[in-house]
């Protein structure tokens, strides 16, 4: 199964007070590439769910798109729990650069740069605008990809 969505949005103050801006991730996205970050489930390191297939900043946040294995238990149970709806949340695991954290007098820190370690499915994120958004199975991103390539076919017969 494949989900997509912002594992984080800028500049909305999180239930920790904090606040990411634009461009908070892009030096730790530079460095790694994607699939080096991990889908965790609740963030706990001892349950993997799956793996990160593309992350990139855009003016809304940190978008992603990540698989996650049906092949064990945790998979499983995160699987069921997405698709019926109950779980939906998104939830960045960081460690922001203190040189380029900020406290705003309105109480909260702004946050221009940090470490991105890890991404995670979560039933309470944080940043509560971050969630995900389209869940697709690998049948259908292969009926998606027959489909192209039929019009495609066709198309060069014209």
């Amino acid at each position: 199964m494949y989900i997509k969505g912002y594992a984080s949005v800028f500049q909305h103050v999180d239930q920790a007070q904090d606040m990411l801006m634009p461009g908070a991730f892009k030096k730790s996205l530079q460095k790694k590439n994607d699939n080096t970050f991990k889908l965790l489930w609740q963030h706990d390191a001892t349950k993997p769910i799956g793996k990160i297939i593309s992350a990139q900043e855009d003016t809304h946040g940190l978008l992603i798109t990540a698989s996650i294995v049906k092949e064990t238990d945790t998979g499983k149970e995160a699987i069921t729990l997405i698709t019926s709806g109950i779980v939906q949340g998104l939830s960045v695991g960081i460690i922001p650069n203190p040189e380029k954290t900020f406290f705003n007098p309105q109480g909260f820190n702004e946050i221009y740069e940090t470490e991105l370690h890890e991404i995670s499915v979560v039933t309470f994120p944080a940043n509560t605008m971050a969630k995900i958004e389209d869940i697709s199975s690998q049948n259908e991103i292969n009926s998606l990809t027959n489909l192209i390539n039929t019009a495609q076919e066709l198309t060069s017969l014209l």
